[in-house]
């Protein structure tokens, strides 16, 4: 048996990482027992890389969405690190074996706008940054290793798009968007059981957000981000398939949709419907689309949450013809409404980015430079502020090479091919991110990441039109 694993493709490569492993663990030992575990988990991850690499990238995919929950004890940096580590490693040893790397240009764009995000934690640690000032005056002396974990974290985006490029080949497109919507299980169950029966639920995974739900998401408008991309997938199989099962899933992510009570929710769903259908404008498709705005929209405004964010609006000066960024600053300390809340954030970020025009304050200080001590709540303002404009302009590159790549592989699309309509869900999904970062700090949703930059690299694979094959048969229907 164990010359039959070492004939195998890879078990050498197995070995020599178990082995290296076992030294990474003596050596730990002498440090920290905590650095035991890690080095432990790492060493797993590789050998299961390598022996089992389709099974054991799905796994992560699939397990990722339920992790949230447990952020406070670590487990969801852990596995940023383990992803990282396990990629690098998993890449070299590729290397070493003279066997292909599977990657595209908009990897290789991603990568290196996180290389040069690199240079903020750098910036922070050396002093060069505006940071140091408002750090002491606010109490935030460890920004410099929260930097660092900012940027530990984006930088598991770009490894989790490699991992998936190497599935190309291993497995068809379609069938590994279909096992990544798996994922959806675990937080979909808990998003009902939070509207529904609440206090089944263990403390933990308790909704106390005036209600809102938010599954075993971070934040309800991090959840309303997720589904919406698991959405646009539903409605990609059901003009795949033609069968109805996808139209089910579709309604029935709409109720937690809504009752996440996000406003920014809403105004991402209407460019996405609108991206999608612009396309192929005719008398249906404007009809489906009227339905479907109104089933969203009735079902947020029949709430008497929902009515409350609404009203809320409509009292926010911008809205109400008394728009005054100085009372909304004021108002914003002795008003519950997170309109003016936003105004009077988004005022200090800017004063804060005056101070250090060029490059900011450093990466993730947003909570330091403003007396709210919280999210930005516009990922632009954010960039602006803790980056400068040389962030802002990177930030802005990244997402339009990301569309550039998009759009150009939905116009070298064949019509009515199962390819060109992912793609262009993938659009109209960008097209409500890019809108619901204008009002939430969207950037740092790490769990929808997973899933977008995965379902981005398998947008350009080789699609096969034969799963477009069913029992009950419907017609895709291409660009008009």
């Amino acid at each position: 048996m164990q010359g039959a694993l070492l004939n195998r493709s890879g078990g050498w490569i197995a070995l020599v990482a178990f082995i290296a492993g076992c030294a990474l663990v003596g050596a730990a030992l002498v440090k920290s027992p905590l650095l035991v575990g890690a080095a432990a988990v790492v060493a797993v991850g590789v050998i299961c890389l390598i022996l089992k690499f389709e099974v054991t990238v799905i796994i992560l995919l699939v397990l990722r969405s339920s992790l949230d929950p447990f952020s406070s004890f670590g487990l969801t940096g852990a596995l940023a690190l383990l992803i990282d580590a396990v990629t690098v490693i998993y890449l070299i040893t590729r290397l070493l074996a003279r066997k292909p790397i599977q990657g595209d240009w908009l990897w290789g764009v991603l990568a290196l706008f996180i290389a040069l995000m690199g240079f903020w934690p750098l910036a922070m640690a050396q002093g060069w940054l505006g940071h140091r000032a408002d750090a002491a005056m606010l109490g935030y002396p460890t920004l410099g290793e929260d930097s660092l974990r900012e940027w530990i974290r984006i930088l598991s985006y770009a490894m989790i798009y490699g991992l998936a490029m190497q599935l190309k080949g291993r497995i068809t497109p379609e069938r590994l968007l279909s096992l990544i919507m798996l994922s959806l299980v675990v937080p979909l169950t808990v998003a009902f059981l939070q509207m529904f029966a609440n206090g089944a639920l263990p403390p933990l995974m308790q909704t106390r957000m005036e209600g809102r739900v938010f599954g075993t998401v971070s934040h309800p408008d991090t959840f309303v981000l997720y589904l919406l991309l698991m959405m646009g997938l539903s409605w990609w199989r059901f003009k795949l398939t033609g069968h109805w099962r996808w139209l089910v899933l579709m309604a029935v992510l709409v109720i937690p949709y809504t009752g996440t009570k996000t406003l920014g929710g809403l105004g991402m769903a209407a460019v996405f419907l609108a991206v999608l259908l612009l396309p192929r404008l005719n008398a249906k498709t404007i009809i489906g689309g009227a339905v479907a705005v109104a089933l969203v929209l009735g079902t947020f405004t029949a709430s008497p949450a929902g009515q409350e964010r609404l009203e809320s609006l409509r009292q926010t000066p911008i809205f109400n013809g008394q728009f005054d960024v100085n009372s909304a600053v004021h108002l914003a300390s002795v008003q519950n409404n997170s309109f003016v809340w936003r105004l009077a954030q988004w005022t200090y970020l800017l004063h804060a980015w005056e101070r250090a025009p060029l490059l900011g304050h450093g990466l993730n200080t947003s909570t330091a430079l403003s007396p709210f001590h919280n999210g930005a709540h516009n990922d632009y303002v954010r960039a602006l502020a803790e980056t400068g404009a040389v962030g802002l302009v990177l930030y802005l590159g990244l997402w339009a090479a990301v569309l550039t790549r998009l759009v150009g592989l939905w116009r070298a699309s064949p019509r009515n091919s199962c390819a060109r309509e992912l793609r262009l869900v993938l659009i109209a999904v960008c097209a409500a991110l890019l809108f619901g970062s204008l009002t939430n700090h969207l950037w740092e949703t790490t769990t929808f990441y997973f899933y977008w930059w995965t379902a981005v690299a398998v947008a350009g694979w080789t699609f096969s039109e034969k799963t477009r094959h069913d029992p009950h048969p419907r017609p895709l229907s291409g660009a008009q």
